[in-house]
């Protein structure tokens, strides 16, 4: 059974899709029978694994992930219109062991590239009546959402916000990547440099509003420690094996990606906001600097509570940097 959790009042926005996985039952000796539903989202049908390794072939990525989704009976597709790839070249081998689940498989592609995967339906916007399993639901493997800033939902200290908790990591952010290998094919070896600055621009918007655009994780990472005796670099090596020069620069790309973005992490909890979901973008006010501005929502978790909170909203948040905040009034 699946679940497809929408809010008419504003243009069915999606919640939650879902397959139901457990039920529980619970019959108190002082109040009704109680069901609990449990469930994952359709990136589970993908859990399953191949009989036997598969070894890709001269193939773009794309076209793995489309062998993938045929072989693995999930009955999910690729979204359209179909993803193009970024590389000029396709992939000379690479082999899928049968340890690994598709899901797993999948997900190393996206990660190696810096994309995102999730699963929706393809229509947002069903007419009354419509059979949910008459619809479409297909897998989205597309680049990183969180470059491209849509219009973001304001939440407004004092008036949208009920908590706020965000936690820096400065020390350990990465300034660089190298990524090493051998052109597949060939014994020629090669060795790709990758900074922050190349990596991290397009993660960073200001506010809609005219806002400022934030100071980048490196920029906030020097003026912590600009007092300090430390290394300038905080350099990683990236094993890029089996790669070419393009998918390797890519790779090291996506690491400084992933390390930059745990710079600044945040919980905030509001009233409930049901357009609140992963993928989206929203742009907090009245924190003040370096907390306002614009971030990137991973999670959203909605709770409709009996015992007198009513509707809520928590969600998990993400930038790869922070508003600067001498440009504030006692900074």
């Amino acid at each position: 059974v699946r679940v497809d959790m929408r809010y008419g009042n504003e243009g069915w926005t999606p919640m939650i899709l879902a397959r139901i996985t457990d039920l529980s039952f619970l019959f108190p000796q002082a109040a009704g029978a109680q069901l609990t539903l449990k469930g994952e989202d359709l990136l589970s049908l993908l859990k399953a694994k191949p009989a036997a390794d598969k070894v890709y072939t001269d193939k773009q990525e794309i076209e793995m992930v489309e062998e993938e989704l045929r072989v693995s009976a999930s009955n999910l597709s690729l979204a359209s219109p179909r993803p193009t790839s970024p590389f000029p070249t396709p992939l000379r081998t690479l082999t899928h062991e049968k340890a690994k689940t598709y899901q797993q498989f999948i997900e190393s592609l996206a990660e190696r590239m810096d994309y995102e995967l999730f699963v929706e339906f393809d229509d947002v916007s069903p007419t009354q009546g419509q059979n949910a399993a008459a619809r479409t639901v297909s897998l989205h493997f597309e680049p990183a959402r969180s470059g491209t800033l849509g219009d973001p939902i304001t939440l407004r200290r004092g008036r949208d916000i009920i908590d706020f908790k965000p936690t820096f990591k400065v020390w350990d952010v990465l300034t660089q990547a190298t990524a090493q290998g051998t052109v597949p094919g060939r014994r020629a070896s090669y060795s790709v440099e990758v900074t922050m600055a190349d990596a991290i621009a397009g993660d960073l918007h200001a506010a809609p509003d005219g806002g400022a655009t934030p100071l980048t994780a490196i920029e906030a990472r020097n003026r912590a420690f600009g007092s300090e005796t430390r290394p300038e670099a905080n350099a990683e090596p990236i094993s890029a094996a089996n790669l070419d020069e393009d998918r390797a620069r890519l790779q090291a790309i996506a690491a400084l990606r992933k390390s930059a973005r745990q710079f600044l992490t945040a919980d905030v909890t509001t009233i409930g906001f049901t357009g609140l979901r992963p993928g989206i973008h929203v742009n907090l006010s009245g924190l003040y600097a370096p907390f306002d501005g614009v971030y990137y929502v991973t999670t959203a978790v909605h709770t409709l509570s009996a015992e007198g909170k009513g509707f809520t909203t928590k969600c998990s948040l993400r930038r790869p940097g922070m508003l600067d905040p001498s440009a504030y009034p006692g900074g």
